[in-house]
């Protein structure tokens, strides 16, 4: 499989690709400098075409400041997930994405199911939950991971 890592030197991103190169498996890295998500889905997809799976690991991840630019969350986690997505189902890849518990309101008393109904608190819920949204409208064939927390070796 020939794996694709959108955000390749954010924290995810990084140790994915890294993951990835150990099992042996064919990836290449995307980052602000060798892709640009402003261009058109027809575009990246032109670019991205050999791809059999696309990881998504752009994240706008400043959960404060999401309340002081919204815009800007909403553009980074909402419609370039969105975007992703759409040129994964014209590509006919695969489509993992990175969201968040912070979908939620945080007043369950036990675990939250996928199922679950969200009710995001903040901006940065609410920008997550969108790109939620436009990767289960795209048709595209698509995996959404909710995380609580990532680590990793330099974070």
């Amino acid at each position: 499989m020939h794996f694709g890592v959108i955000g390749d030197q954010g924290m995810f991103g990084s140790e994915m690709v890294i993951l990835l190169r150990a099992q042996g498996q064919k990836v290449v890295g995307f980052n602000r400098e060798s892709i640009d998500l402003e261009d058109s889905v027809d575009a990246l997809a032109k670019q991205l075409d050999s791809l059999d799976v696309i990881i998504n690991a752009v994240g706008y991840t400043a959960v404060d400041k999401a309340e002081t630019e919204p815009d800007l969350a909403n553009k980074i986690n909402g419609e370039y997930a969105g975007k992703l997505a759409n040129v994964s189902k014209l590509i006919e890849s695969k489509f993992l994405h990175i969201s968040t518990d912070y979908v939620f309101d945080g007043t369950s008393n036990s675990p939250y199911q996928t199922d679950s109904k969200t009710n995001p608190q903040g901006a940065y819920g609410r920008s997550k939950l969108l790109g939620e949204h436009l990767v289960a409208d795209s048709g595209a064939t698509y995996t959404i991971f909710r995380t609580a927390w990532l680590y990793g070796a330099h974070g």
